[in-house]
């Protein structure tokens, strides 16, 4: 036998929809030829915010929204869809500054805010407008929705400087820390020209593992292949179950083998100052430039083009992701 508790939660639809649509009446005013800004009528607006309601938030939402002039009537319905606290009305409260100085439209606050019941989506656009200047609003709706904590936002802070704005949402959306970033900045021969492949890679990542597994996949495994292999990987051991059938040993020209062998040659490992030969926690920028002319044309590779192009594609491949680890750590250490 239902319990008196149980009755007063089925009501809650029918008692939030009775309040939404007198709210919603009032608010919405009704043209000549009977239509209006929501595009429906404000009983079906209100089922729509009401459905599945297990408490008074939506209607309560819609109460609590009422004055605030920067929303349409249109934008409140869909901030208080199926809320289940006052969360959405705080989050787009706490995001109306960045409104104010246009860093985002309203639209863009609702759309992160929606059905939060956290005030993480606003900590994370705050934080995401804080640390970027040009990242729009709709960028930020896109990362920060649903979202729990701020920790999307760092790690499109850190991630790539050569990934584009959406790149990076698929990235870090709903990332729990920087990892995902700090995986992409792996360099990874074989997927130089590809980072979307990388996104794949390194999406949900909780280390660096993936990267590191990565790059120990054998050469001449597809790039889809090894985005199953290592993706979920926690170390290497995925990829070091592998091995190459054919161990073939070249003869490299001597001014390539002392390049390849010399102590300073730049690792994935290694930090960006360490990359460029210089000192840890150097912040001179005409030290940092000199250091990185230096370093790119040592390892450019179309200063070794002659040599490599009779080699195996792997050393130019080699080459590649090497110059690639140069430039990296010079826009790290300069941005």
């Amino acid at each position: 036998m239902p319990s008196e508790e149980d009755d007063a939660v089925s009501t809650y639809p029918t008692i939030c929809a009775t309040q939404a649509r007198s709210l919603l009446r009032r608010a919405v005013p009704i043209s000549v030829d009977g239509s209006n800004d929501l595009g429906m009528s404000a009983s079906a607006a209100a089922v729509r915010i009401c459905e599945q309601a297990t408490s008074d938030a939506p209607s309560k939402c819609l109460a609590d929204t009422q004055h605030n002039r920067a929303l349409s009537t249109k934008l409140r319905v869909q901030l208080c869809q199926r809320a289940t606290s006052n969360s959405p009305q705080l989050c787009v409260r706490s995001l109306r500054k960045f409104v104010h100085v246009r860093r985002m439209g309203i639209d863009d606050a609702v759309m992160i805010c929606r059905q939060t019941e956290s005030p993480g989506p606003a900590e994370c656009a705050a934080e995401l407008f804080r640390a970027t200047a040009f990242v729009t609003g709709k960028i930020a709706a896109q990362l920060c929705h649903a979202t729990k904590t701020l920790e999307p936002a760092r790690c499109f802070v850190d991630s790539p400087t050569f990934f584009d704005d959406e790149l990076k949402v698929l990235l870090c959306n709903q990332a729990e820390s920087s990892a995902p970033a700090s995986c992409a900045a792996y360099m990874i021969s074989r997927f130089t020209n590809q980072p979307s492949m990388k996104v794949s890679l390194c999406r949900g990542a909780t280390s660096a593992a993936p990267a590191a597994c990565a790059i120990e996949a054998p050469f001449g495994m597809d790039e889809t292949s090894v985005v199953e292999l290592c993706r979920s990987a926690e170390s290497i051991a995925p990829a070091s179950g592998f091995s190459a059938p054919n161990h073939l040993l070249y003869a490299l020209p001597r001014p390539l083998y002392e390049l390849f062998t010399s102590m300073d040659m730049p690792r994935a490992e290694m930090s960006a100052w360490a990359l460029l030969g210089l000192k840890e926690g150097e912040s001179s920028r005409a030290v940092i430039r000199r250091a990185y002319h230096q370093r790119s044309l040592q390892w450019h590779p179309d200063k070794w083009h002659a040599l490599a192009a009779a080699l195996p594609p792997v050393w130019q491949q080699e080459l590649v992701g090497i110059y690639a680890l140069i430039t990296q750590a010079y826009d790290q250490l300069t941005r």
